[in-house]
């Protein structure tokens, strides 16, 4: 009766140490918020992944509204030009939240063709301001709880 004990116990307890880690990725649309694994940008489809089931699939741009990719998390959010919002939605990278505001960064070629990060924050999905030299102390103790360096990219 106790090897049985054991044995049922070892075998209880070698499962839940081998089970399978639940994917942490995700991408939501319309329909919902789907977990998936092999997160990965597509050629025909925006995003490409599989779903728990082993099932791939793939989600065009204007189906995805945020994505969670290796731990970043990118939401869809109008698009700021001269501090002012456009019809055009493009992916940002969340950054930081507190108090329900979000830090966002948006990162484009500008002109010179030269990797550009600029930095927004976001109310819900209302813009509110951007990060730069003239707010950054303000901003930076808000959701960094410390002066950081603007970063060298950014716009000046």
């Amino acid at each position: 009766m106790k090897n049985l004990i054991i044995i049922v116990i070892i075998v209880l307890s070698s499962s839940v140490i081998f089970a399978a880690n639940p994917p942490t990725d995700y991408i939501t649309n319309t329909e919902g918020t789907i977990f998936v694994t092999n997160l990965k940008y597509g050629v025909f489809y925006f995003l490409k992944a599989d779903l728990r089931n082993g099932e791939g699939t793939g989600y065009k741009k204007e189906e995805v509204i945020e994505y969670k990719k290796n731990g970043q998390v990118y939401t869809k959010l109008p698009e700021i030009v001269e501090n002012s919002t456009t019809d055009n939605y493009v992916f940002m990278k969340l950054i930081k939240y507190n108090n329900g505001l979000k830090l966002y960064e948006y990162s484009k070629l500008n002109e010179k063709g030269v990797l550009k990060a600029e930095l927004y924050i976001f109310d819900g999905r209302e813009f509110i301001t951007t990060f730069d030299p003239e707010n950054y102390q303000h901003v930076a103790v808000f959701f960094f709880e410390r002066l950081i360096d603007m970063p060298a990219n950014a716009p000046r």
